[in-house]
């Protein structure tokens, strides 16, 4: 079962809420934007993030499951994750880690712990309401993500790219339960 974009949106609009709700939206669409598992997220530094404009940013997954030999690659962010991330930012000055521990609203630089990341969406997706919180993994997010690119009428090869897949039979099965009107 896949997030979808508005699902981000509405725990986006939480953000204001706390540091924690800031660095989990971020995280969060973060994820989404770059179609990323936990494993990448978490290894995100500061200075692999590149935004010399908010409506271009991107940054660099430097390792992955799929990528053996460690050549990284870029992923592009929304204008509303670039916005996000600059927020973020200004919270975790000086840091290594782009997304750390929030300990008493500061922001502890060092990385984040996987089942950290997993608490941290299932936090949100119970905040904004939606039920069954326990059938939404990270994973979620690449799947919605995935789904939500073919939707908007990329090619496969496209989304490929955006989430590191090497074959076409991988992204087919995250594709394969989007209901999408071939005919439009």
């Amino acid at each position: 079962m896949g997030l979808t974009r508005d699902n981000v949106n509405a725990i986006v609009a939480l953000s204001h809420r706390s540091v924690r709700h800031l660095r989990d939206a971020t995280m969060i669409s973060v994820g989404f934007d770059a179609l990323a598992r936990r494993s990448e997220i978490i290894g995100i530094r500061v200075s692999d993030v590149q935004i010399p404009d908010p409506r271009a940013g991107r940054l660099l997954i430097r390792r992955s499951k799929m990528d053996r030999m460690a050549r990284g690659r870029w992923a592009h962010l929304t204008e509303l994750t670039s916005r996000l991330v600059l927020r973020w930012l200004e919270k975790s000055i000086n840091n290594e880690f782009l997304f750390g521990p929030v300990f008493r609203e500061r922001v502890i630089d060092r990385a984040l712990d996987p089942v950290t990341v997993q608490r941290s969406l299932r936090r949100a997706i119970s905040e904004i309401g939606l039920s069954e919180t326990c059938k939404y993994t990270w994973h979620a997010l690449r799947v919605g993500a995935a789904q939500e690119l073919l939707k908007l009428g990329r090619s496969s090869s496209d989304i490929m790219r955006a989430g590191g897949w090497r074959s076409i039979s991988s992204v087919a099965r995250y594709l394969e339960a989007a209901n999408r009107n071939v005919w439009l």
